[in-house]
């Protein structure tokens, strides 16, 4: 019997230490977590570390991803490129020409207007495909054929 009163003894000290140490490792615990409600926002605190993403396909976070370096070019730089090229060719180009130009710019305007705004339609077109998928190298190409038909309607002589 004594050895029953010795076993129940040891148990309930054991209970009573284990109720005991689960008492001051919560208080220990709501003080730590009363301290980092104490700093100021903004403040990350030190106990917190989140891991780095490191995604390994960039489109599962809503990312474009573009392989192709070569960028559009703009339509200032070819405003500025084809002003070049037509006043070289304004200075060096026979002036029978020049003449054959505006006439046929002159027979027919409403035809050359028709022209400017359907280049305009495309480059609105194109402009909004790309970007969509910049990587499409066929309406980058294309956008960029009528960016430089825009350049040389806007040397043209108008009436």
């Amino acid at each position: 019997m004594k050895k029953h009163i010795i076993i129940l003894g040891s148990a309930m000290v054991l209970i009573f230490a284990i109720v005991l140490f689960s008492i001051i490792q919560t208080a220990k615990l709501n003080r730590e977590y009363a301290d980092l409600a104490l700093e100021p926002v903004g403040s990350v605190p030190a106990l917190i570390s989140r891991p780095a993403l490191v995604p390994s396909r960039p489109e599962d976070y809503g990312m474009v991803v573009s392989n192709n370096s070569t960028p559009v070019l703009t339509q200032g730089y070819w405003d500025d490129l084809v002003t070049k090229k037509v006043k070289y060719l304004k200075e060096n180009a026979p002036k029978e020409v020049l003449a054959k130009v505006d006439q046929r710019i002159k027979e027919d305007p409403l035809k050359t207007q028709e022209n400017l705004r359907l280049v305009e339609d495309k480059i609105k077109k194109y402009s909004a495909a790309l970007a969509m998928n910049p990587n499409d190298q066929e309406a980058k190409d294309r956008l960029e054929r009528f960016l430089i038909y825009k350049s040389i309607a806007r040397e043209l002589p108008q009436e």
